[in-house]
């Protein structure tokens, strides 16, 4: 089963696994905690965690 936060970034931007780990990677240590702790969760995100995504680019808008 694919993860929602993965699905909605990969379908929002068209990266790459390898892509989204590199842009992941490239954060800031909060951001990257709380974007890992979202894709952690398994589940669609909540409006605070979508907005998290597109200010980090994982979202367009």
């Amino acid at each position: 089963m694919i993860n929602p936060v993965v699905h909605a970034i990969k379908s929002s931007t068209g990266l790459s696994n390898e892509q989204i780990d590199a842009k992941i990677i490239a954060l800031p240590l909060e951001q990257k905690t709380k974007v890992r702790a979202l894709i952690v969760a398994n589940a669609m995100p909540d409006k605070e965690g979508l907005e998290l995504l597109t200010e980090t680019g994982l979202l367009s808008h």
